[in-house]
């Protein structure tokens, strides 16, 4: 019998070529192309966090996160979204199941796309009258495409005093979408405002402490798998797929160049050749340290336990580093690409936007990991901080 894995990677696959061809077009006008959105939905790529009861695939971590990579390599935006509307449903996932059927309960709502901010961008305030959502959240990915959302958000009381941070289940007709930044790159990515102006919520759309408390009961891998790993990789994993794109075309440009050449190699050509080692090491280098983190985390949820300091520090620490190294590579990349990798529809040249771009997310800040892995390696306590990063 074939695995959700198998098949999921055959669609991919077979999808990878129309998604390249159409990366310059969503990069040009800051959105995938709808055919593109369509095919991968009709993948299953959207599905892959969905529960098995609403017709989701409720694949592995590895499968999730590995899809979100080889989508990259040919568009990062359309990893960067696939990422994000996973993560969305991830959540979801975890809660009510009232909350759930109101966003896959119908013959046909698997398919139904969530946007989702974790940043406490509103506040949800206890009225008289129930709980009330106001809020503005920046940069939210593929919220054009999405019938839902979840938001993060202060829960007040009547008085006005926090009491809990909790995650917002809203639907498209309860906000309104505003055009975001023109950014640099991942423009593909529609990262746009979302508005919140007064919605009425039902308690079983929010979740907050006790709900989260209940997440370690779940028996199904995937929803008791460490929010904090699945999150930063998620934002990571498209950006190694990016790289192995900017290196692959990379390879084929110096290739064409070199059949072309008559005479000796000089030294600017030798300096050149060493620095596709140099890119393809660390982009090989980077790969392997996402995989065995993740699969530390595997192995500890498949042993209904949690991580302990040490491979919580280790895995971020190497999450960061994993960043570093790509982007040094894309870096010297371009560096090292010539006059040919400055034209508008050259894939290295978005794919170093790209980078530069997702490098502004807090998630791929290392000095704060590499500190803490730093004290905890050479035996301070870091138990009390070590979550925060």
């Amino acid at each position: 019998m074939e695995s959700v894995s198998d098949s999921l990677a055959e669609a991919i696959a077979s999808l990878l070529p129309e998604i390249a061809v159409c990366a310059a077009e969503a990069d040009r006008r800051r959105r995938l192309h709808e055919d593109t959105v369509d095919a991968l939905s009709e993948a299953g790529a959207f599905a892959l966090c969905i529960p098995n009861r609403f017709g989701g695939s409720q694949a592995e971590p590895s499968v999730f996160l590995r899809t979100v990579r080889e989508l990259a390599t040919s568009c990062t935006s359309a990893g960067w979204v696939t990422a994000s509307f996973g993560i969305a449903a991830w959540q979801l996932a975890l809660f009510p199941d009232e909350a759930q059927a109101d966003v896959w309960g119908g013959p046909s709502d698997h398919r139904a796309r969530l946007c989702g901010s974790l940043t406490p961008g509103g506040t949800l305030t206890s009225t008289g009258r129930g709980l009330v959502l106001r809020g503005r959240w920046k940069y939210v990915v593929g919220s054009r495409r999405s019938e839902w959302a979840i938001v993060g958000a202060v829960l007040s009381d009547q008085s006005g005093a926090p009491v809990d941070f909790v995650l917002v289940l809203v639907n498209a007709q309860d906000y309104r979408i505003e055009a975001g930044t023109d950014a640099l790159g991942l423009r593909g990515a529609e990262m746009n405002d979302l508005v919140v102006a007064g919605a009425s919520v039902p308690q079983h759309r929010v979740f907050g402490t006790a709900e989260r408390a209940q997440v370690s009961s779940r028996h199904e891998l995937l929803y008791r798998f460490p929010q904090s790993v699945l999150y930063v990789h998620a934002l990571t994993e498209p950006i190694i797929g990016a790289a192995q794109s900017a290196l692959r075309h990379h390879i084929e440009s110096v290739r064409a160049a070199h059949e072309t050449r008559t005479g000796p190699l000089s030294s600017a050509d030798r300096d050149g050749y060493a620095s596709i080692s140099r890119a393809a090491g660390d982009i090989d280098t980077a790969a392997l340290l996402l995989d065995r983190s993740i699969e530390v985390a595997t192995t500890a949820t498949e042993e209904h336990r949690e991580l302990e300091t040490g491979e919580w520090v280790r895995g971020r620490r190497d999450q960061v580093l994993a960043f570093e190294r790509v982007v040094a590579a894309v870096e010297l990349i371009f560096a090292t690409a010539g006059n040919g990798a400055i034209a508008v529809d050259d894939p290295r040249q978005r794919v170093w936007r790209d980078t530069r771009t997702a490098r502004v997310y807090t998630v791929h800040s290392a000095e704060r990991p590499l500190e803490v892995y730093g004290q905890w390696a050479t035996g301070l306590d870091v138990s009390a901080g070590f979550l925060a990063i």
